[in-house]
């Protein structure tokens, strides 16, 4: 594998590459372009997650401008219905450098799976994508691959463990908690490590995010080009450090991606509706957030580039109060912070934060000529930064 040196910016431009479109059964797949980017952004706003508040993830006002944040290989796969056009399902498929078993190495990512009303039902429109995907998995460019998936979505866990003849296998690894932390009254506490802005020269802050991230599987790698303005919503300026004796011992970022991706709530649950006045009434002495009308975003962004020697949990909480702080100044209600499930930071974290949390299974996803790579994964604990995904 590639040592640290070599390890290309993430913020070089992403390489959407050309691939030939393919019919299989009832439906063609090929790499989407400009010309659908509409269907895409239509598509992402009427897939909506149940829960008692049901949100779409959408990418407004152009879905493929935040490329970047995805990797700086990035593809978005448009399946269309081979006798109408219409468009049936997308799914992305990115790369970006990551550590694997404590060295640089290219790892894939498989996300966005959305599939319209109609074609719901239709079992061949996966097996025909995973073939399309395993086409495109020939360029080279990742042998591995991650795949998240919300823990009470069983129907999707169900169905990763199928062992179709054109799908990877996907390899449950590890539980991750993420954390959305409200930011209204979150303070850094007086008796804590001194945070600061970080300075203009990232290095020694990389050299941070360096260290711990070689301690983890799959984090990603960061490079002081990496916080120069090119990914959306992130630069220098966002970033935070903890210092002791003059060194910097941890670091973290506020990355408000909120210019190219949104949570948009569109509905709620009928108890929830009803009670809605109720807990708006109440956000100011309560301190959580007022529940925003349909069709309006949730205000908040991710705590990224987390990174705390020796997880030291005051440092790790005064970054994350530090964080929360800019979060406020920035006008958002909450930050999302992704964690291992059982790890005793975590845990920390979860005592000392008001939070909402929810839970998800990560999967290593790979063909053949990937086995060999996730049978020598070591121990080390799984952090592939939610900000990422």
């Amino acid at each position: 594998m590639e040592r640290l040196a070599a390890a290309r910016a993430l913020t070089i431009a992403p390489r959407i590459t050309a691939r030939p479109a393919v019919t299989a059964d009832r439906y063609s797949f090929a790499l989407g372009g400009r010309d659908d980017e509409p269907d895409i952004r239509r598509l992402l706003r009427e897939a909506v997650f149940p829960g008692d508040v049901r949100i779409a993830l959408e990418r407004e006002p152009d879905a493929l401008s935040g490329a970047a944040i995805e990797g700086d290989v990035h593809q978005t796969i448009v399946a269309r219905q081979a006798a109408t056009s219409g468009i049936a399902a997308i799914a992305t498929r990115s790369v970006r450098q990551r550590f694997v078993n404590g060295h640089p190495a290219p790892v894939g990512y498989f996300s966005q799976l959305r599939i319209a009303a109609g074609s719901r039902r239709h079992r061949r429109l996966l097996d025909a994508g995973f073939e399309y995907c395993r086409r495109l998995h020939e360029d080279g460019a990742a042998r591995v691959y991650l795949a998240s998936v919300v823990s009470d979505n069983v129907t999707a866990l169900k169905l990763l463990t199928r062992r179709a003849s054109s799908w990877p296998r996907f390899l449950p690894v590890a539980a991750l908690t993420t954390l959305a932390i409200p930011v209204r009254h979150v303070r850094v506490p007086s008796a804590s490590p001194r945070i600061a802005q970080s300075s203009e020269d990232v290095r020694e802050a990389v050299a941070c995010l360096s260290r711990n991230g070689a301690r983890h599987q799959f984090s990603p790698i960061w490079t002081p080009d990496s916080f120069d303005g090119a990914i959306p919503g992130l630069s220098n300026t966002t970033l935070r450090v903890a210092e002791r004796g003059g060194r910097i011992v941890g670091c973290a970022a506020l990355w408000d991606q909120r210019a190219c991706r949104q949570v948009v709530v569109r509905g709620y649950s009928r108890p929830l509706a009803m009670s809605r006045w109720v807990v708006n009434a109440t956000a100011r002495w309560t301190g959580v957030p007022a529940l925003p009308p349909v069709g309006r975003r949730l205000e908040f962004g991710y705590i990224s580039q987390f990174s705390v020697d020796d997880d030291d949990r005051d440092v790790a909480c005064a970054l994350i109060s530090a964080v929360c702080e800019s979060a406020r100044d920035s006008g958002l209600d909450y930050v999302a912070i992704g964690l291992p499930a059982d790890a005793p930071l975590t845990a920390a974290v979860r005592s000392r934060f008001r939070h909402r949390a929810y839970r998800s299974v990560l999967h290593v996803a790979f063909w053949p000529d990937g086995e060999e790579i996730v049978n020598r994964l070591d121990g080390r604990p799984y952090l592939p930064e939610l900000a990422t995904l």
